[in-house]
Order: structure tokens, then sequence, then C-alpha cells
């Protein structure tokens, strides 16, 4: 016949070998079985946040919404809770910090995810350069409340295209200098939409001075396939 039963050790046990005996009652003969308790030590997990690297400030709904799960090397799903730490600056002073926002959420079910009003949540209300919007969250596991860490950041862009620079380190006085401008959709690529002529402002400074407007230098160049390429010649008694 057979005979089949549990037994729960106590939250803190012995630690070291133990030993399980049976017998039966008509029969002296006995057996017994050991085996080894030992210190638990939780596996690690990896915290994950995924969301767009940039959004669109014009003609959208000015939401961001963002997806935080954490997982064993298993590919089980982590319970716990995330502290999320939003902050806000301009991509051309990150010293600044426009808006700060905490929030607390629960990640029960294996994944959360949340949304910002870029306007309500954020205060971007009025963007006419880039923002960036930097996430810190700290995820700690239900059970022993370890916790790991992930920072992302947004990019905010005013409308719904960018436009990336590619130029010269350096250029002699004289020579011409090559700057090369990629225009781009929100969702990363080139952009092919016609657009009227890019116009590049180039603006110099000399010994921490600016040149007044009749010293600023202009060019206009097409959009080709979402490149256009500047060749522009500052005067050499301007700089």
């Amino acid at each position: 016949s057979l005979y089949e039963n549990s037994f729960t050790l106590p939250d803190e046990p012995v630690l070291g070998e133990w030993k399980v005996e049976v017998s039966v009652d008509s029969s002296k003969r006995k057996t017994s079985k050991t085996f080894l308790v030992k210190d638990f030590t939780p596996p690690p997990f990896q915290v994950y946040v995924e969301t767009l690297p940039r959004v669109s400030f014009e003609g959208y709904q000015h939401k961001l919404a963002m997806k935080i799960y954490a997982k064993y090397p298993s590919d089980t799903m982590v319970k716990g809770t995330a502290e999320i730490q939003a902050k806000v600056y301009l991509a051309n002073n990150p010293t600044v910090n426009l808006k700060e926002l905490s929030r607390s959420v629960k990640v029960e079910e294996g994944t959360q995810t949340i949304e910002y009003d870029l306007k309500k949540d954020l205060d971007i209300n009025l963007l006419i350069s880039t923002a960036i919007v930097e996430f810190n969250v700290v995820f700690f596991e239900k059970k022993t409340s370890r916790n790991e860490a992930r920072t992302v950041k947004v990019e905010v862009i005013p409308g719904r295209h960018y436009i990336k620079l590619d130029n010269q380190a350096t250029f002699k006085p004289g020579f011409s200098y090559k700057i090369q401008a990629s225009v781009f959709n929100i969702n990363g690529e080139l952009a092919t939409t016609t657009f009227e002529p890019l116009k590049m402002i180039l603006e110099y400074k000399y010994k921490n001075q600016r040149p007044t407007a009749e010293e600023l230098i202009t060019e206009e160049s097409f959009l080709s396939g979402g490149k256009a390429t500047f060749m522009l010649k500052p005067a050499v008694d301007a700089l």
C-alpha cells in the first residue's frame, strides 16, 4: 500500500541535515530518509521600463505612457511596488528642473502601465524647444523588499519632426564649413515629405562676443531624402 503526507517547516528552521523516520505499528521495521535544510537565497531579478524614446507635443493628446515590469532569470514575473520619480528639464539647459513628480504604483499582475498627461501632470504647456522627461524607477520586490533601479529619458519635441546636425569639429578661416541637417519623423525615420527650404543661421562667438544681426551668416538648402547639406564660408574678418 501507499501512504503520502506532508509537513511544513517553521519559518526559521535549524539549518543542516534533517531526517524523516517511518515505522509501521505491526512491524518493527523502520526506514528513514535524510534531507538538507539550507538558507534560502532569493534569485536576482531585473526591472524593465518600456516607453517611446520621444513624443510630440503637437497634434496629439499630450499623453506619455510607460510600462513597468520585473522578471527573475526564469522569466517569472516579480510582484512588488514601483516608486517613480519624474523630472522635466529643457534639453539645452539640463541643470534647471521645470517640474518634479513622485508616484508609487503596485505591480501585482506582472506588468503595470502608467500614463502621464504632459500638460496636467508634467506642466508642459508651452513648448518652444525640446524638453526631457527623466524617469527614475525603483522596483521593490514584495517578498523581501529588495530593490532594483532603472532610468529612462523621453524627448518631448515641439512639433512632429526633429533635426539632427552632423558637422565638422573644426574649420579654418576662409575655407568652407560643411553641415548636414537630417530631418526625422517622430518615429525616428527620415522624413520624406517635401518641406520648404531649410534655412540655416550660423551664429558664431569669438572671445564671448556674439555677432550683430548684420554679421549673422545665413544659408538655405532644399531637403532631399530627409537630409539637407549646407556649405558655409564665414568671412575671414568675421572670425
